[in-house]
C-alpha cells in the first residue's frame, strides 16, 4: 500500500526548511507592526521575538548547510536556488536579531 511513496529529495527538504526562517521573519514583522498599539512592550515578548529570530537564523543556516553537506551528490540548480533562498532568509533573520540586540551597531555609517 505504501510502496509508491519515495523519500523526499534534497530540493523538497530545502523547500520545507525555507519555512523556518520565513515564519520567524513574518512573526517578527507582525510584532513590529503591533508595537504602536501596545501601551508598553513586555520584556518577555521582546525576548521571545529575539529567540524566534535566533531560531530562524540558526535553523536556516545550520539546517541548510547540513542538508546540502549530507546530500551533496543531489545538489542541482533547483536545490542550489532553494539553498540560496534559505540562506537569504536566515541572514535576514540574523540582521533583524542584530538590530534588536545592538541597535546602535546598525546605525553606524559605513
Amino acid at each position: 500500500m505504501f510502496s509508491a511513496f519515495s523519500a523526499p529529495s534534497l530540493t523538497d527538504r530545502l523547500r520545507a526548511l525555507c519555512l523556518v526562517p520565513l515564519a520567524a521573519f513574518l512573526l517578527a514583522e507582525g510584532y513590529f507592526s503591533a508595537i504602536p498599539w501596545l501601551p508598553a512592550v513586555p520584556r518577555w515578548l521582546f525576548e521571545a521575538v529575539r529567540l524566534l529570530l535566533l531560531a530562524g537564523a540558526l535553523g536556516g543556516l545550520l539546517g541548510g548547510g547540513a542538508l546540502a553537506w549530507r546530500r551533496r551528490a543531489e545538489v542541482g540548480w533547483a536545490a542550489a536556488a532553494w539553498l540560496g533562498l534559505v540562506a537569504v532568509l536566515a541572514l535576514l533573520c540574523g540582521w533583524l536579531l542584530a538590530g534588536m540586540s545592538v541597535p546602535l551597531l546598525l546605525q553606524l555609517p559605513l
